[in-house]
């Protein structure tokens, strides 16, 4: 869950504006420590660029024949071909863009929802916490 969507639940807002920032400060620096963890153990215990390598040859060998690589390399070779080579990140990154324009409403709805099913399931967990909790004694008169 954001800290966005995480600041707005009622539990935080609960929280002193000092409980609040340390509580923000401690989940960015574990988000911080977990991310460069994760990329620690993957740089560790894989070879990337080997990886990547056997990838594309055994892709391009399902849809590639070895003449047609050739064309390619001839392709690329031409005008047309190194023209592509040089537009390709821009072509890439503008579709992701647009794609991206396009999908965020429909993301923010989902997400919406998510957050608020966590939401009702975190609130039924602490009403059933509570219900289970025992009553103080009630010390009346005899």
């Amino acid at each position: 869950m954001t800290w966005e969507a995480l600041s707005n639940t009622k539990e935080i807002q609960a929280l002193s504006p000092a409980e609040r920032e340390g509580l923000k400060q401690r989940r960015i620096e574990n988000s911080i420590r977990d991310s460069k963890r994760v990329r620690s153990l993957i740089m560790s215990k894989m070879d990337l660029p080997t990886l990547i390598e056997e990838i594309t040859y055994k892709v391009y060998d399902k849809y590639f024949s070895e003449n047609e690589l050739k064309d390619l390399t001839a392709f690329y070779k031409s005008a047309t071909g190194r023209k592509s080579i040089e537009v390709m990140p821009s072509l890439f990154s503008e579709s992701i863009n647009e794609a991206i324009i396009a999908l965020k409403p429909k993301m923010t709805r989902i997400m919406d929802e998510l957050r608020e099913e966590e939401l009702k399931r975190a609130r039924q967990e602490l009403e059933s916490k509570k219900a289970t909790k025992p009553a103080p004694a009630h010390r009346g008169k005899p």
